[in-house]
């Protein structure tokens, strides 16, 4: 809910929230107000499928202060890369870069073997 995205920004540190965006669409611009009056850092991204009717919500939503507008279906890696963006924007850290993965299992692979590397040393 709406209170729940206020009291958590105005309680936690927060780098990001991700907003579904739907009608009616002048409620979801006045949350993006409110949240950034709130929270002026918190980066607020949209996500909605992409059609005629929210091509022109996407150009408003950025003029308006949202950090970023995805379109439905979410492409993860998309996204991913979208909050790291955000949280180096008030966090600044190197990420350790892992090769590509093909899949979930490829990842889980990876992290295992980068894991086992940094217990021996």
């Amino acid at each position: 809910s709406a209170k729940a995205v206020l009291f958590s920004i105005q309680q936690k540190a927060v780098d990001a929230v991700i907003l579904n965006l739907q009608k009616p669409f002048v409620q979801a611009f006045r949350f993006l107000a409110e949240i950034k009056t709130k929270a002026p850092k918190v980066e607020v991204i949209f996500v909605s499928p992409f059609d005629e009717e929210t091509r022109w919500l996407w150009i408003e939503a950025i003029q308006r202060g949202a950090y970023e507008f995805l379109p439905k279906p979410l492409d993860l890696l998309e996204l991913k890369r979208i909050l790291v963006q955000a949280t180096e924007k008030h966090h600044p850290v190197k990420l350790r870069k892992f090769p590509p993965a093909e899949s979930a299992k490829d990842l889980t692979a990876i992290a295992r073997k980068s894991k086992a590397s940094s217990a021996e040393n």
